[in-house]
């Protein structure tokens, strides 16, 4: 991990006990040697739950404020990161759950309890230079290599944006093998309420 990925601006996201389990067993430090992220040990379990707090961090900016996030369930031992940016909060305290540090030649992103959220997933995609192919949060986007599918409940007008090396290419909708020419890395398309449309992309 240090040598391959904390490097090239790469960004990293962690969760919950990274790394915790070495060659001898559990070992609270190797949270912080993994993440890079200074952390407290809380023997004591806690709900698994965090809350959304104000930030000015680019990969927080989709984190709706005061939002909550996480399944609730009792977890312990927990890491409390003692450094970078704070994102979020463990509920109903004041007490840093998810957080995002600049290394300079990476970011690293580390939440106390497992998983991260769409949203989060978005901001930290975006940092990292991976296109949000559908920026619409109600459809369902399943991307591949060269395939992408969508599926949608209301419909209406999307754009769709493609990895850079189709951005001057084409789109086929594969049920109706209607093509879609790619300009500027992106394409239009009107979708029908209720309809699933898959696409093989092309150079």
């Amino acid at each position: 991990i240090n040598a391959h990925l904390k490097r090239g601006g790469k960004v990293l996201a962690f969760v919950y006990a990274a790394g915790c389990v070495g060659e001898i067993g559990i070992n609270p430090e190797r949270v912080q040697d993994i993440t890079g992220i200074e952390t407290e040990v809380r023997e004591k379990q806690c709900p698994a739950r965090i809350t959304y707090v104000e930030n000015t961090a680019k990969e927080g900016k989709y984190l709706p404020v005061g939002g909550s996030f996480g399944s609730g369930v009792h977890l312990g031992p927990v890491f409390i990161p003692q450094a970078g940016q704070v994102l979020a909060k463990q509920e109903g305290e004041d007490t840093p759950a998810v957080v995002v540090k600049d290394f300079g030649d990476h970011t690293v992103c580390y939440s106390s309890i497992p998983g991260l959220s769409a949203e989060l997933l978005r901001g930290l995609a975006e940092c990292a230079g991976i296109p949000i192919i559908n920026a619409s949060w109600t459809d369902a986007t399943y991307v591949g290599d060269n395939l992408f599918a969508v599926h949608t409940g209301a419909g209406g007008k999307r754009v769709f944006r493609v990895p850079k090396k189709y951005q001057a290419g084409n789109a086929t909708e594969l049920f109706t093998g209607k093509k879609y020419p790619i300009r500027d890395g992106e394409f239009t398309m009107c979708l029908e309420p209720v309809s699933t449309v898959l696409f093989r992309l092309s150079e």
